[in-house]
C-alpha cells in the first residue's frame, strides 16, 4: 500500500572516504573496520563486479580496513589476490589438521581453541567467573569435545549451540550446563540447519538434487557402518575435482571438509576428506570420530570403501551440464551452466 521512490546516489571513492574521515574525526577514533559478509552467496559475475569496487577502495591509506566473509572456497576476487591485496584469516580445518599432523591431533587443537575462546569470552563478560562455574566439572572435557565436533570451529554454530544449551539448563533449574543439555542443543541446532536447507529447496532457491545427494551420502554411511559397527562412518573421501558438488551442503553446515589432497594409497589418487555434520550423525546413529580410542582411525577413514566416487558419478550429468533454479512464485526454471560459473 505504500509507495517509495528509490533514487541511486553516486559517490566517488574520494568523496566516500572524505565522509568516513569526517566520521573518524567526529567520533575521535583511529580506525574503521568494514565487515562484508556472505560474499560467497553472490554469483561469480556479481563477485567480480564487487571486487572491482573493492580494488579501488583498497587504495585508501587512511586506516580503513575490510573483512570479507566467505565460505566453502566459493569465491572469486577477480584481480585481487590473497597475500597481496587480501590477507587470509582462516578457520580452515585442513590447515589445522595439516599443521597438527593427523586428524586426531587436529581435533585436539580445535578443542583447545574453542576452550580458549570461551575462556576469553567469560573473562570479558563475567570476570568473576570461570568455565567451571558454567559447565558441569565432571563432564567438562566431554562437553568441550561435543562442542568441537558440532561446531567445527564455526563461531556462529558454537554460539547457537551454547545459547540453546543455556536455555535448557535454565528450563531445568540446573546450576550448570551439563552434557545432556549440550547434546540436546546440538541435535536441535542441526535440525534447524537442515530445516532451513529443506525450506530453500521447497522455495526453489536450491535444486532438489542437493538434498538427494546428501541423502545418498548418509545412506551409504549407514550401509558402511552396518559392515562393522565398531568403526566410524561419519567420514568419507571425495575427488577434489568434484568438490563443487558439495559446496551447497558445506555452506549450510551439513558437511564439513576436513582435509585436502589426502593420498588414497589403494587407488594411488589424492582425495579430499569430508565429515557428515555431527548432529546428522547423532540423528542417524552414525559413529563419529572418537578421541583416542582407535589409533587406526586416520587410516580407516581413507580406505577405498569410504571413497564415494560412485555417488559423485551419479550426479555428474546434473553438475557438469547445468544447475536449475526454480522461482518459488511463478514456477519459472532458470538454467546456469556450471562450467561458465566455475
Amino acid at each position: 500500500k505504500n509507495n517509495y521512490e528509490v533514487r541511486p546516489i553516486e559517490l566517488s571513492v574520494s568523496i566516500f572516504y572524505d565522509k568516513l574521515s569526517k566520521i573518524k574525526e567526529k567520533a575521535k577514533i583511529n580506525q574503521i573496520f568494514i565487515f562484508l559478509d556472505e560474499y560467497s552467496s553472490l554469483n561469480e559475475i556479481k563477485q567480480i563486479k564487487l571486487s572491482q569496487l573493492l580494488k579501488k577502495l583498497f587504495d585508501s591509506r587512511i586506516n580503513i580496513y575490510y573483512k570479507i566473509g566467505v565460505i566453502a572456497d566459493n569465491y572469486n576476487f577477480g584481480e585481487l589476490r590473497l597475500d597481496r591485496d587480501l590477507h587470509e584469516i582462516s578457520l580452515d580445518l585442513d590447515m589445522i589438521i595439516s599443521s597438527a599432523g593427523s586428524i586426531e591431533k587436529g581435533f585436539e587443537h580445535l578443542s583447545s581453541f574453542i576452550q580458549s575462546l570461551l575462556e576469553q569470552r567469560v573473562k570479558y563478560f563475567l570476570p568473576e567467573n570461570k568455565l567451571d562455574d558454567i559447565f558441569l566439572d565432571k563432564n567438562f572435557d566431554e562437553i568441550m569435545l561435543e562442542l568441537t565436533k558440532a561446531s567445527m570451529g564455526v563461531s556462529r554454530t558454537l554460539g547457537k549451540i551454547l545459547e540453546k544449551s543455556l536455555q535448557k539448563a535454565l528450563n531445568t533449574n540446573s546450576d550448570y550446563i551439563n552434557l545432556s543439555h549440550t547434546k540436546e542443543a546440538i541435535r536441535e541446532n542441526s535440525k534447524q540447519y537442515n530445516e532451513y536447507f529443506n525450506g530453500m529447496i521447497k522455495k526453489g532457491v536450491v535444486a532438489s538434487e542437493y538434498k538427494e545427494l546428501l541423502n545418498d551420502i548418509i545412506s551409504r554411511a549407514i550401509e558402511e557402518q552396518s559392515k562393522n559397527k565398531e568403526k566410524q562412518s561419519s567420514f568419507f573421501t571425495w575427488l577434489p575435482s568434484k568438490e563443487f558438488y558439495l559446496s551447497k551442503l558445506e555452506e549450510n553446515y551439513l558437511l564439513h571438509k576436513i582435509q585436502h589432497n589426502h593420498r588414497l594409497k589403494e587407488r594411488k589418487i589424492d582425495v579430499d576428506v569430508y565429515s557428515i555434520d555431527y548432529g546428522l550423525c547423532l540423528e542417524h546413529k552414525l559413529n563419529y570420530y572418537s578421541s583416542s580410542k582407535e589409533k587406526r582411525q586416520d587410516r580407516d577413514i581413507v580406505q577405498s570403501r569410504f571413497f564415494y566416487d560412485s555417488i559423485a558419478i551419479k550426479y555428474d550429468s546434473f553438475f557438469i551440464e547445468e544447475d536449475i533454479y526454480k522461482c518459488g512464485l511463478c514456477g519459472t526454471k532458470f538454467k546456469t551452466l556450471i562450467n561458465s560459473v566455475k
